[in-house]
């Protein structure tokens, strides 16, 4: 079975893809944000152990996980840009 995507949804896609990119990114800076305040204010075990499971790997994977999101949206970008060669 053959499935048909028209131009715009891939567009629409397309803009969708970069509104979640820039959410994961104002996200981790959120949380960044929090994280530094709680390493001031949270005494304690377990606010070390909160604060650096976010700096040694959540940060990173959220960063990841927004790289990645931008990485489908230039591949689908080229992919729309493409088509619209090959369609004149």
């Amino acid at each position: 079975m053959k499935y048909q995507t028209s131009r715009s949804d891939c567009e629409q896609l397309s803009a969708d893809l970069g509104s979640e990119h820039a959410k994961l990114v104002a996200l981790a800076g959120q949380i960044d944000s929090e994280v530094s305040k709680i390493d001031r204010s949270w005494n304690g075990d377990d606010s070390v152990a909160f604060v650096n499971k976010w700096r040694s790997s959540q940060h990173q994977q959220v960063v990841a996980a927004a790289k990645f999101i931008e990485q489908l949206k230039t591949t689908l970008d080229q992919e729309i840009a493409q088509q619209k060669r090959t369609s004149k």
